[in-house]
């Protein structure tokens, strides 16, 4: 690709070039990337693995903060800094909603930190431990797992700019937060902004005053751009010095093993092979054990929240998280089940104990006790699997499309929530079921290719699927049959991951 030509498409450096000439782009961050045009994004926006902001605006042109860059590792000055720009454009009169953190490409991570790189799936879990007590940020892995290379920010800006206008808000503005190390960036807003871009807010950062001080003078008083103050000293390069990746060895994984009723809504007779080629699957990622589901005796005074189990009382809710299955953000009813006052009132007053699958991190657990009435008394809890510490908790039906109860509950797009399964790109499997980071996107490419063998042999199609999983595709034409839908994902991922397309090469 003649990079004259990339830089002419583009919409933010393209009018910069333009106006001032090539070099001004270049001086402020320009790269040939070798990626296709931003405005291809587009036509992409159905590619769901961007979270969205999860309060409603409350003016007419909702703001979003974004910050890209390495994240190698993330840490709390990048939280700092967006924090500044956040408060400063408040008290502009601005409504921000949300701010994005979108780690880079492993291949520009890789050229600018060498042995130290972390992979993209550990930055962005890095991302959300910070995000999780900030309820406004959010870890977007748009650029770093769902992009063939390494992309200029200007296409990470444009493509969540037209993302939020198509599924959030028709007037979303983007603005782009940088340190003052990366002043320079503030060039690309001055010649022109594309619709949904509002500018760029650049934060002061110690020892960086001469670039702030070079980019105050060449762009001061433009109404694009930002400066603020800013005193974080924080540095991913101090963070990164005593990091030494480890090899990670596979990991341990017990995998339940469950009958047909799982597949009940769609009606298919072939569970108990999926199931086994499944497993099998599994095996070639993580070391298995498998295990029966066990139910309760009947006349155990238990509360379980297994959707399968045949316990007589149960509660049917759900942790939901934000796209990607980093950032929990809730604990609810699952979106098959009645509301909470329905489902309570249907256990007696009593003494009872509350069974959940696995430990995990308890938080579905607390969630519960928080909402019992004083009534009904809970004494003990106990888990269905007891896992250790080093273990994690897998179930067939989370990576078949349309399973009953099966796949990740997530908040989605176009509003509302649904079931995803545990692969690319709505969910990285490292996140949810502890997949090696390296291995996420050749495992998603697997289940996903596994999924559309097992649906060519059948009818079905969107329109079919569970209500919770049909949400989950209100982008897609009803009758899209299920085997086009999981090949879509499969292609997709072998496209954008060497990894995939390379492991496929005979």
């Amino acid at each position: 690709m003649n990079p004259n030509d990339k830089l002419a498409r583009d919409p933010l450096y393209g009018p910069l070039a333009q106006r001032y000439g090539i070099e001004a782009a270049l001086d402020a961050g320009f790269f040939d990337d070798g990626a296709h045009d931003v405005s291809a994004h587009d036509g992409d926006l159905s590619w769901w693995c961007t979270p969205i902001p999860g309060r409603q605006p409350r003016a007419d042109a909702p703001v979003v903060l974004l910050t890209t860059g390495a994240m190698c590792p993330p840490h709390q000055g990048h939280v700092d800094m967006l924090a500044r720009a956040r408060d400063t454009l408040i008290a502009r009169g601005h409504d921000v909603v949300a701010a994005y953190i979108s780690p880079g490409h492993d291949a520009y991570v890789l050229q600018k930190c060498g042995h130290s790189a972390i992979a993209a799936s550990d930055r962005l879990a890095r991302c959300e431990r910070l995000a999780r007590e900030t309820a406004w940020l959010l870890v977007d892995p748009w650029e770093s797992l769902h992009c063939t290379v390494a992309v200029n920010f200007s296409d990470v800006i444009v493509r969540l700019a037209g993302y939020l206008r198509r599924w959030y808000h028709a007037n979303s503005q983007v603005f782009y937060v940088c340190g003052e190390d990366n002043a320079r960036f503030a060039g690309a807003f001055v010649a022109a902004l594309p619709q949904g871009v509002g500018g760029c807010v650049v934060v002061g950062r110690p020892g960086y005053q001469a670039q702030g001080t070079a980019a105050q003078s060449a762009f001061a008083g433009h109404p694009a751009v930002h400066f603020v103050s800013g005193e974080s000293t924080a540095s991913s390069t101090q963070a990164r010095a005593p990091l030494q990746p480890t090899p990670r060895e596979k990991p341990r994984l017990i995998v339940r093993l469950e009958d047909p009723r799982v597949v009940r809504t769609l009606g298919v007779s072939w569970w108990s092979d999926f199931q086994l080629e499944m497993c099998a699957l599994l095996q070639e990622f993580a070391q298995v054990t498998l295990s029966q589901v066990s139910d309760p005796p009947h006349d155990f005074q238990e509360i379980h929240l297994d959707p399968w189990s045949r316990a007589v009382h149960r509660l049917s809710v759900s942790r939901v998280f934000a796209l990607g299955g980093y950032q929990c953000l809730d604990v609810r009813p699952r979106p098959e089940a009645p509301g909470w006052d329905s489902q309570i009132e249907q256990i007696p007053p009593g003494n009872y104990v509350l069974c959940d699958d696995d430990r995990a991190t308890g938080a579905t657990l607390r969630a519960v006790l928080a909402r019992l009435p004083p009534h009904i008394v809970v004494t003990g809890s106990r888990y269905a699997v007891d896992t250790h510490a080093h273990d994690d908790l897998a179930d067939c039906r989370d990576f078949l499309l349309g399973s009953d109860f099966g796949g990740l509950v997530v908040h989605l797009p176009c509003g509302g929530v649904g079931r995803v399964p545990y692969m690319f790109p709505h969910v990285d499997p490292s996140a949810r079921c502890s997949l090696r980071p390296q291995d996420s996107a050749r495992f998603s490419y697997a289940v996903w290719s596994l999924n559309a063998r097992f649906f060519a042999g059948e009818s079905l199609a969107v329109r079919d699927l569970p209500g919770p999983s049909r949400r989950a595709h209100a982008w897609a034409d009803s009758s899209c049959s299920l085997a086009q839908l999981c090949e879509r994902y499969a292609s997709r991922i072998a496209n954008n991951h060497p990894s995939v397309s390379q492991a496929l090469k005979p």
